[in-house]
Formats: structure tokens, sequence, C-alpha cells
């Protein structure tokens, strides 16, 4: 559990669920036995000009910049939404590759029997190599379904210049996506209102501004009671509407389809149910690697066009992720404590440590870490502190993003990385991942917590984080991917960093540095996690089949322009962890 750590990361575009096919059906497809009509092949938009290609925007930056193509979102959504649920590319039958009802699409799979166990299991590359190029060609295929309803929305408002404005926006229509990381709008909630809100205000094709339902927050089924055979017992039938992000999530967790046992998976496998350009062959990892290029889109931080070397957009790239998600642990630990991170200059902070209001307990997150009391906050009132503090750090001001004055690292911390060296903390997780026949939830306390509610767990300021297993019941999924992976004891893994949580106690005077002879005693004293389902119950972590949780530490350089190079070689601190419930023991790995 030492080496590599499997990292979690955010996607900037929707994430439906993958596809794969066996290897003789493939080959004979590829033969020319197959023929297919241009509309079923995925292309996604191209419409550049010049190498110049329309950019998909995050969704907020649309609504709020884009007027007009977000307006063409929303109604070309709700028209994609309306098409008959027979049609191949209504949003019905593709919201289906995904999951439920498990029925082949386009001719991709046999339907014989499908309804049984042994029948078709669907589209599901989950635990697979190819779960993250499937995205590409699904959302292509998405994206081109939607744009052929935006320009046919587009066409339907009055004539004159306020059709001809929303055609000239619908031509450059990409579909946006919803980066969860990002900083939100001042005053905002980090996930956006639009996904939330039952109706939505926009311009119509009357030219009328008015309130619409929100194709983002509901899909309604039509007819209201879909086919009986389309869906289990298990899913109702009886609500006419059900909540988009619910449905995506519960209805179309594993959109399933197995491949022959042991079959080896390459970036030449097929991504099935996608048809290529050519109509003969269905799309590969290999074949979407540059998905830009190959789709037609870019973001507004690959718009590699602008540049005249390749090196010149990696440099800009780069400085673009940095700018976006910081450069290091410790200068994005200070910006986000800081109360003025615009300001590049340093200086001590002015407030002193106090106690957390009550309204200001969460998670243990860094925004006002350096407020934090060196009391622990537990249900029964104020503890003594953890531990005999060391002298406090005056902690420092400075923009997420940027190489400080005095180096890569904010002068208030330089001492806790001499020479730009550090040493890293993760924890790892690995588990049965159907183990309980059911999702659960790993989370991960520095410190004391309220272990008599675990519905609140998530909000305790000593949670520092979590790891979400996706678990499902193969007595009772439809996926055939599924079922298989329970059958053969499939593993998952996770990891939770720990050393902006260990910054955060050094700040709060109960912790001095980040050498191990310090951290690995502190986080065997107060280190600790608990298992919760997802209806807020929890389960006795002895109770997970295959649970091991371990600490593992490795060396970083801190470069000088400020980014981390990690060693490569983990050492795991088994100390840390030994002899408690689900604790990796010294020696084992």
């Amino acid at each position: 559990m030492g080496g590599g750590a499997w990292l979690q990361v955010g996607l900037r575009a929707p994430a439906p669920r993958l596809a794969l096919g066996s290897s003789s059906r493939v080959l004979v497809r590829c033969a020319g036995v197959h023929t297919t009509s241009t509309s079923d092949t995925i292309h996604g938009r191209m419409g550049d000009r010049l190498g110049i290609r329309p950019l998909r925007r995050e969704v907020r930056d649309l609504q709020r910049n884009f007027p007009d193509q977000f307006d063409l979102y929303i109604l070309g959504l709700q028209n994609l939404q309306g098409l008959n649920e027979a049609q191949l590319t209504s949003y019905y039958q593709l919201a289906g590759i995904h999951g439920m009802p498990f029925k082949p699409w386009n001719g991709v799979g046999s339907d014989t029997d499908w309804q049984s166990t042994s029948g078709f299991g669907g589209y599901c590359t989950h635990s697979s190599i190819l779960f993250l190029p499937w995205h590409r060609p699904y959302l292509a295929l998405y994206e081109q379904s939607l744009y052929v309803s935006v320009q046919a929305v587009a066409k339907k408002f009055p004539a004159g210049a306020v059709r001809d404005r929303y055609v000239a926006a619908a031509k450059d229509f990409r579909a946006p996506y919803f980066d969860w990381a990002s900083q939100p709008p001042a005053g905002s909630s980090a996930f956006p209102s639009i996904l939330t809100s039952s109706t939505i205000r926009v311009t119509d094709v009357d030219g009328a501004t008015k309130s619409v339902t929100n194709p983002l927050y509901r899909f309604s089924f039509h007819p209201v009671n879909p086919v009986k055979s389309d869906f289990s017992a298990q899913v109702s039938r009886d609500w006419p509407t059900v909540a988009f992000l619910s449905s995506w999530y519960n209805a179309a967790p594993y959109s399933t389809f197995s491949a022959e046992g042991g079959e080896s998976q390459s970036e030449d496998t097929a991504l099935e149910p996608f048809w290529d350009k050519s109509g003969t062959r269905f799309w590969t990892s290999a074949a979407v690697k540059d998905s830009s290029a190959t789709f037609g889109y870019a973001y507004p931080e690959t718009q590699k066009w602008r540049y005249a070397s390749t090196a010149a957009y990696q440099a800009s790239i780069r400085q673009a992720v940095t700018a976006l998600y910081g450069s290091n642990v410790f200068t994005n630990f200070v910006a986000n404590i800081a109360t003025q991170p615009q300001q590049l200059s340093l200086r001590a902070a002015a407030t002193p440590v106090t106690e957390a209001k009550e309204e200001e307990v969460g998670k243990k997150s860094l925004v006002g870490a350096a407020a934090a009391s060196l009391k622990a906050k537990t249900a029964g009132g104020d503890q003594k502190p953890l531990a005999a503090a060391p002298p406090k750090v005056e902690v420092a001001e400075i923009k997420t993003g940027t190489v400080t004055p005095e180096g890569p690292i904010p002068a208030a911390l330089a001492h806790l990385a001499p020479n730009n060296t550090y040493t890293e903390y993760i924890l790892n997780v690995r588990a049965l991942k159907h183990g309980l026949g059911q999702s659960f939830r790993l989370l991960v306390f520095l410190g004391p917590f309220d272990a008599e509610h675990p519905d609140a767990w998530d909000t305790e300021f000593n949670c520092v984080g979590r790891v979400s297993v996706l678990g499902r019941s193969p007595e009772t999924t439809a996926c055939a991917k599924c079922r298989g992976d329970a059958a053969e004891g499939l593993m998952v893994s996770g990891t939770v960093p720990l050393t902006s949580a260990l910054l955060q106690d050094i700040v709060a005077g109960q912790l001095g540095s980040l050498r191990p002879e310090e951290v690995v005693p502190y986080l065997r004293e107060h280190l600790q996690w608990r298992v919760a389902l997802f209806d807020g119950q929890e389960r006795r972590v002895e109770e997970v089949p295959g649970l091991k949780v371990g600490v593992a530490s490795t060396e970083v350089v801190i470069g000088a322009d400020g980014l981390p190079a990690y060693s490569g070689s983990y050492v795991v601190r088994g100390e840390v962890t030994e002899g408690k419930p689900g604790g990796l023991g010294v020696g084992e790995v």
C-alpha cells in the first residue's frame, strides 16, 4: 500500500459510464460485415475555422458571460429530452447507454434473453483502464446530438436580428462542463444553483424571458410509465419526473457490459458501442488520444493554435493548472487561510489563534485554519490541547499558484521544508468493491470527533477526507460486470492526503514539524477512521471485507517554479496503523 497511490480526479466533462466488447465481435465488424449510416457514427462537432475550435466553457461562465449560448443550451437540452424515446439519439437512448434499461444500443451487443442474469448486462468499464478514454466518444456522441437540437432551436427564434444572433451563437456551441474544483464566484455556492433549481429563467424561442422547466434538474419520462421490461421492479415507475442528478447516480451508476474472462485490454480495445467516422470500426483509446483534435473542441486553457510552438503551449498549460489549482502544499495552504490572498507581499497574520465559531466548524478544510482552536471541538465541550504546544507559526499571505519573493515556499513555512524538501504523508485504503453489497464510505479523522452521529461525520472539524466505494449487490444488480467483479473478488483502492491537515495542526501549535520522527507518533495517537453507509448509518470497520488502511510517506522536492517533484519511493508506516481495526500491520503491504 506504500507505492502507487490511487488519486480521485475531478473530470471536466460529465461522467457517463464506459464500454468494451469481445474481440471476436470487433474483428467481424472490422472486416466489413457491419454497415451503418453516418448518423450512427460518432464524429463530434468540428465547426472550426483555420484550426480555431469553439470552446467548451464552465457552465457558470457560460451562464454569466455567454447568455445566448446558455439559452440555447437549456432549450436545446429540453428539445433533446423531448425526442421520441425510440429514437436512437434521443436523450433517453443516450442516457441508457450507461445503465438501465440494459438494452443494446445501435445494434451493439446481443439482446437475447437480456432480462435474465445471463443476458445482456450493459456497457461498463468501471475499475478498468478503459474507464477514462471511453468517456471521449460517449461525450462526443452526446454533444453532437445536443448540437443538432441547439441548431433546430436557434432557427425557431423570431426572424430578423434576434434569430441571426442565436443562429450565430449556435454555430459555435459546445456542451459546457462543471468544474467542481474551481473557485466559485463570490457569494455563490460551490455547487451551481442551476443544478438544483426546478425552474430556470431563459429567453425562449418567442423572444420573451421566462421561467422554464430546468432540464439540468429533472427528466420526465414520456410515456410516464416506461415499458415494463425496460426497468426492474426496483426502479419506481410511479413518478413522472426523476431528479436529474439522482437518476444519473442511482439509476445508472453502472453501465455494464462484460468482456470475456481473462481478456486483455489495451489502447486498441474497442470502445463499444461507439462507431468511428468510418462506420465500420469502433473507436479505440489510441484513436481518441488527442480528443480535442479528433472531436473538434477546446477548453479556454487548451487553445493550442494561439502558440508558436508546442513547448510554449505546454508551458501555458502548466501555468494555467498552477493558477487554477495551486502549486504545492505550502503555498496552497497559506493561500487558503490568507485573509487577502491577492496580496503578494508576506506579512505575519494579525489575528491571534482563537476558538473557531460553531458555524465555522465543518470538515477540516484549510479555510480559516489559522484561526482554528488549539482546543478540540467535541459534542461534550472543549478538551485540552492534543499535545504540548510548540512555537506557533506566523501565517503569511500569498496568492495561489505564485512563487513568493523568498522562493517557492512561503517564508513562514520555509523551515518545514529545508532545501525545499519535505516529507509527504498519505493514507491508503483498499477493500472489496462489492463486499458489503452496497456503497459505503471510509471517513478519516485526525483528532477527536462525535462518534455517536455518523450522519454528521462529514461536517466534523477533524474530518480530513473520505474514500467512497461504489459497491453493488450481485444478487440484485443488472450490471453484468459488477456481478463478475463481485465473483472475482475485485479490490479497489483510494487515498486521503494528510499533509495539509498536518500543516494545519502545526499552525495550531499541536505539532512541531513534518519530520517522520514527530509525525509518525502523532498519527499513531490521533489518526482514526470509520465506515458509514450512504444512508448515514455506521458499519463496523471489522465488517468490511478486505478492508486495509495504511499510511505511507515519500520525499518531495519543490522546484524553483513552485511545483513538486515526488521521489517515487514510498515508505509504509505500519507503526501508525498496526493493531487498529482494519489497520495495516508492520511488515504488511
